[in-house]
C-alpha cells in the first residue's frame, strides 16, 4: 500500500482549472465499490470520514483514468489510483 497521505487531495487543495480538468473526464462509479477501495487502500481516510455511516453524496462517486473521486460533506476527495 502506498503512503495514503500522498494519494489524497481535496477540491480545496487544487485550483479551479485543475478541478475542472479532472472532473471533465470523470465517469460515475458505484459507491459501494469505491468505499471498498478506500477501506483497503486508504484506511485512515475511511475512518476519518466515517464511511460506515450513510453518505448523502454517495451518488456523486466518480472515477477518472488516474483517480477515484469521493464526494463527502460537499467536498470532493481525489484519490490517486
Amino acid at each position: 500500500m502506498r503512503d495514503e497521505l500522498n494519494r489524497v487531495l481535496s477540491c480545496q487543495d487544487i485550483t479551479l482549472d485543475r478541478y475542472n480538468q479532472m472532473m471533465e473526464s470523470a465517469v460515475p462509479m458505484d459507491y459501494g465499490t469505491l468505499k471498498d477501495i478506500i477501506r483497503r487502500e486508504c484506511p485512515t481516510l475511511y475512518e476519518t470520514l466515517c464511511l460506515d455511516y450513510p453518505n448523502p453524496y454517495a451518488s456523486e462517486a466518480k472515477e477518472t483514468p488516474s483517480h477515484w473521486i469521493l464526494c463527502h460533506s460537499m467536498i470532493e476527495y481525489f484519490i490517486r489510483k
